[in-house]
């Protein structure tokens, strides 16, 4: 079902799902998926499949939009509205947990963030800055925005789960300017220096258990190797699933090809289901458990 919520006097829309038989009365956990940029909410309900899940393990689903198709995700790329005008994506983001808690049934303490692309760099932007009001964010093929990590200081630990391909020509695994062809779109961190940045936050051991998940599908000419750091504060963990040879894809056994990036979008990794690795993470963590952020005292 498509609604609409009224944020700074701008009216955003999203579309909902939510599983059989939830009722107010037994809150669901709600995972907020957020598109890609040039895309709608809509786009992901079609391509990823994650309803279907979220039917079988009962939480809600909410697709929101950007504003005029893209997120406010701290890159300041100048052609695009939503970064021009400076639109308050987290203030909506915020305001639409709260709406669904009130009117929807959802629980307050078990609220997932996750994206793709443009979307993850919200994704990390919401981490930053509501780390109050979600419990985990799971970014994929996306990296922190260079210009957004000197101001984010997270309220609590925030448990983090990466998802990059090594060869996405699109947010280079490297770092630096974020491109579609011809077109620069702001630069971004390398996707070892944003891992290591999460892992500084939320005060992990900086040494990784790494483990070569099985070559279920040799043919997609990708292989899969998870990096999991722990002993962080709270007990969360920080993941980096590294798509070795893979593009700027979602992995799955669909085809994730993105609005406007189809022709650089590079090799879809077909032995991992996204969907299924954000849900197992995701459904460890509750907002309460995870502690503040310690902060030195200004002197």
């Amino acid at each position: 079902m498509r609604k609409t919520i009224s944020v700074n006097g701008i009216e955003r829309s999203y579309l909902l799902h939510l599983p059989p038989g939830q009722d107010s009365a037994h809150p669901v956990p709600l995972l907020i998926l957020l598109h890609s940029g040039g895309g709608k909410g809509d786009d992901l309900e079609k391509i990823f499949g994650m309803n279907g899940l979220a039917d079988r393990e009962g939480f809600a689903v909410v697709y929101p939009d950007g504003f005029s198709h893209h997120w406010n995700d701290g890159r300041n790329v100048e052609r695009f509205r939503a970064h021009r005008q400076d639109i308050d994506d987290a203030g909506f983001i915020a305001a639409l947990i709260d709406q669904l808690v009130e009117s929807a049934g959802v629980d307050r303490h078990r609220v997932y963030a996750a994206g793709v692309a443009e979307g993850g760099m919200m994704a990390h932007r919401l981490a930053c800055e509501l780390a109050d009001r979600i419990a985990a964010v799971a970014p994929v093929i996306a990296a922190m925005p260079e210009s957004l990590a000197g101001g984010c200081f997270p309220a609590r630990s925030i448990p983090v789960l990466m998802i990059n391909g090594t060869d996405d020509a699109i947010v280079p695994w490297a770092g630096g300017e974020v491109r579609v062809g011809s077109r620069a779109l702001g630069r971004v961190m390398s996707v070892s220096g944003t891992v290591s940045f999460w892992v500084s936050q939320n005060g992990c051991s900086n040494t990784p258990s790494i483990t070569d998940e099985p070559d279920l599908d040799p043919d997609d000419g990708t292989r899969v190797r998870k990096q999991v750091y722990r002993r962080c504060a709270g007990s969360v963990e920080v993941v980096l699933y590294e798509v070795l040879g893979g593009g700027h894809a979602w992995p799955s056994g669909r085809n994730s090809a993105l609005s406007g990036t189809a022709p650089a979008a590079g090799r879809s990794n077909r032995d991992a289901d996204t969907a299924a690795l954000m849900w197992e993470f995701f459904k460890n963590y509750r907002l309460e458990r995870l502690p503040p952020t310690r902060r030195e005292s200004a002197p």
